[in-house]
């Protein structure tokens, strides 16, 4: 897992290129690794994300707290805008790599009421992606009955 802590795809990476020769020995020695990032500088690797992919040994979730463009730059000021990283999850997708859609933190009457449609967002940029909320409520996974990809919907709520 790269990323389980730090987005990989900090701005210096541009410059550094760390996280992209991490992924060249991986990809040399045929290592699996999952990637969580905000970022859309990730599409500067799909040369070698995508062959990995082909092996089935990567996958990327991109992480979501809002499609509210102004509130996504108050919580996350140096991440990819939201419609950025949806083209960011579109692109992956068609270089054939297994994307995630995440949501977090979820902050009850903050981003909490644009979580369905977030997910919608995501079920278009990617159809086949999976999608995954951490939240105080208590969600489960259905297929979307649209376009049968699988989206997060609420059960019940915690009291």
């Amino acid at each position: 897992m790269l990323a389980g802590d730090t987005d990989i795809y900090q701005p210096i990476e541009k410059e550094l290129k760390i996280t992209r020769g991490i992924l060249e020995v991986l990809a040399a020695h045929n290592h699996p690794v999952a990637l969580i990032t905000k970022s859309a500088l990730i599409t500067r690797d799909l040369d070698i994300l995508a062959p990995m992919a082909e092996k089935g040994l990567v996958s990327v979730a991109i992480s979501f707290t809002t499609l509210d463009r102004h509130l996504a730059r108050t919580m996350e000021p140096r991440c990819a805008a939201p419609h950025r990283r949806l083209d960011t999850m579109r692109q992956l997708v068609a270089a054939g790599i297994p994307v995630t859609a995440m949501t977090a933190p979820i902050i009850p009457a903050l981003n909490d009421p644009e979580l369905e449609s977030l997910l919608e967002a995501a079920a278009d940029a990617a159809p086949h992606a999976q999608a995954m909320s951490c939240c105080a409520c208590r969600w489960r996974l259905q297929t979307c009955s649209r376009n049968g990809s699988k989206r997060t919907t609420p059960t019940a709520r915690r009291k």
